[in-house]
């Protein structure tokens, strides 16, 4: 029943901010959901639509690849979409949808798990799938879990902090990021990561923050890149 009631209202909440937004919804089977934007209404807000189809649809449900989207701000997956290059390679903290989005932009993906269920699906995703390029560590919630970026002897162009333990992640992170890496830290209006940030800030790196919509969630969030002048990604 309660489930009923809840499903109502997430209906009654989308059609609303359709309606807000001047969108045609329509549901479909199984509860997804259609949105259709009016030539002279795109602009209007470029991830609304986006957004409102996510909210019809669990992320754990996406089966896709093209489907597959970091549970990130949308204005910072456009950042990535134009700035990722085949040749780079990823290290990320968390894995899920994210790391499968990853794979399709950049050569090699390495991403760390400390869950061992979700481990599991991930691993069992990415085998259905038939990606090659992911390297998926399973780790538990220890000392050693920052260091599992330390496991290959490798350099990263990129390191995604989305994980547990963020502050070690960020100083633990810096020896195997390349010399023109950048750092993306999630969900950084978070005051306890602040002794991170000061420590990548000490260590010669510029912070950009990006509060917009996200997938799946029904509020605004925030992350930040950490960047040095000369970066791969030309912030």
């Amino acid at each position: 029943m309660i489930k009923k009631i809840i499903k109502f209202l997430c209906r009654k909440i989308i059609l609303l901010l359709a309606k807000l937004a001047r969108l045609n919804v329509i549901f479909l089977p199984n509860d997804r959901v259609s949105l259709a934007l009016p030539a002279d209404k795109q602009a209007w807000h470029p991830h609304l639509k986006l957004w409102i189809e996510s909210l019809s649809r669990p992320f754990e449900e996406v089966e896709k690849i093209e489907d597959c989207l970091p549970w990130l701000a949308y204005s910072a997956i456009e950042i990535l979409k134009s700035r990722l290059k085949k040749n780079m390679t990823i290290f990320e903290y968390g894995s899920g949808a994210s790391t499968i989005f990853w794979s399709q932009k950049v050569k090699m993906v390495v991403s760390v798990e400390h869950d061992k269920d979700f481990y599991e699906k991930t691993k069992n995703r990415i085998n259905k799938l038939g990606i090659k390029n992911i390297s998926l560590i399973y780790q538990q919630l220890d000392n050693d879990y920052p260091l599992a970026i330390k496991k290959l002897d490798q350099l990263y162009d990129f390191v995604i902090i989305d994980g547990r333990r963020r502050v070690d992640s960020m100083k633990a992170c810096l020896s195997h990021l390349a010399p023109d890496g950048v750092i993306l830290v999630d969900n950084s209006q978070r005051e306890e990561y602040q002794p991170g940030f000061d420590f990548l800030i000490k260590n010669g790196f510029k912070k950009l923050d990006i509060t917009s919509l996200y997938p799946w969630l029904y509020h605004f969030e925030q992350c930040s890149f950490f960047y040095r002048d000369k970066n791969c990604f030309n912030l």
